[in-house]
């Protein structure tokens, strides 16, 4: 038991180190930072918030909640599936949620500046000729 709670103590202290050099406000986004969560329109391509609940109690922070979605079939509008691709705009990682845990489109008086430089990044990044294949092509 000892070593479990050790253990326990070490998660503690991680994640209060994390929570710590995030820079930006810990702010839930609810129903008034949002859109509804319109099924008959698109949200591919927009920056959305998920549900604080259905996220790691640890993790029910704003910049852990703001997505910009990049896909799936849940983000089409009227759609039959429930995928919804999308980059975590904290720190980038790509990830999977479905549908009903979207709360809704941001209200875009509400995305913070360090999301909105973020979205710019990685649209940036997708807009660009990915290195590899450049690379390929000046090796043949």
């Amino acid at each position: 038991m000892q070593e479990f709670t050790d253990r326990v103590g070490k998660q503690i202290e991680a994640m209060k180190s994390e929570i710590n050099q995030t820079k930006t406000p810990c702010e839930v986004f609810t129903a008034e930072h949002c859109y509804p969560n319109d099924y008959s329109k698109s949200i591919d391509g927009k920056v959305v918030a998920i549900k604080a609940g259905i996220l790691r109690p640890e993790y029910r922070r704003g910049e852990v909640q703001i997505v910009l979605v990049n896909g799936g079939n849940g983000a089409r509008a009227n759609a039959h599936g429930r995928a919804v691709f999308c980059y975590h705009l904290n720190d980038g990682k790509h990830t999977r949620f479905d549908r009903h845990d979207v709360r809704g489109e941001v209200k875009p008086e509400f995305i913070p500046k360090w999301a909105a430089e973020k979205v710019a990044e990685i649209q940036a990044e997708k807009a660009s000729p990915p290195q590899r294949k450049a690379k390929d092509r000046e090796e043949r």
